[in-house]
């Protein structure tokens, strides 16, 4: 399984190390797993290239789950859940106590699958399989950089012993939180 961040030329990649992933679920009190307490699984996760991404002004960022045909996966059917975006620079979050919706001026926040919460975080809900939003186009000629932490939630229902030896089914919810660069445009995207 990968999940992947596409515009018309990049991608992020991350590969879901399933069957360790499964072996701790089944044997392990690794995290309840649950909606509002997912299991961080950055441990299970392998990134395909470990520099940090770069998205510039107009170009549309989609975390997308994408199936693996490893037969492991038979067992972790995984669905995207959402994607919480937190914008970690320090001038973001300085704006955010005097300027109301300050994510305007870095993403396109009018579809109705992003909505902004009261934490100052977005939340984007999928669309079909995918969770798409687009960098905002360049204001008025002005330049930016932002550096975006995001959370991609999932989740599975995943047949688990129980300490009475009956399975049981039971929904577990997964989070992965990498980090983004987003800009108007211009210097390369790694630290």
């Amino acid at each position: 399984m990968q999940i992947k961040s596409n515009t018309t030329t990049k991608k992020i990649s991350f590969t879901v190390q399933g069957t360790r992933l499964l072996e701790a679920i089944k044997n392990t009190d690794l995290a309840l797993g649950t909606s509002t307490e997912p299991i961080q699984i950055d441990s299970f996760v392998t990134i395909s290239d470990p520099d940090l991404y770069e998205f510039t002004s107009g170009e549309e960022i989609s975390f997308q789950l994408v199936k693996s045909t490893t037969p492991v996966y038979e067992d972790l059917d995984l669905d995207i859940v959402a994607c919480r975006m937190y914008n970690i620079s320090k001038e973001f979050n300085a704006l955010i106590v005097t300027i109301p919706r300050p994510w305007v001026d870095v993403f396109d926040i009018s579809p109705k699958n992003v909505l902004e919460l009261p934490d100052g975080s977005l939340t984007i809900a999928p669309v079909g399989n995918k969770c798409p939003i687009t960098v905002a186009e360049n204001i008025d000629g002005g330049t930016f950089t932002t550096y975006v932490l995001y959370n991609v939630i999932f989740k599975s229902t995943i047949n688990v012993m129980e300490l009475t030896g009956e399975t049981e089914s039971r929904t577990f919810y997964f989070a992965i939180d990498p980090l983004i660069k987003v800009t108007s445009g211009g210097s390369g995207g790694k630290l």
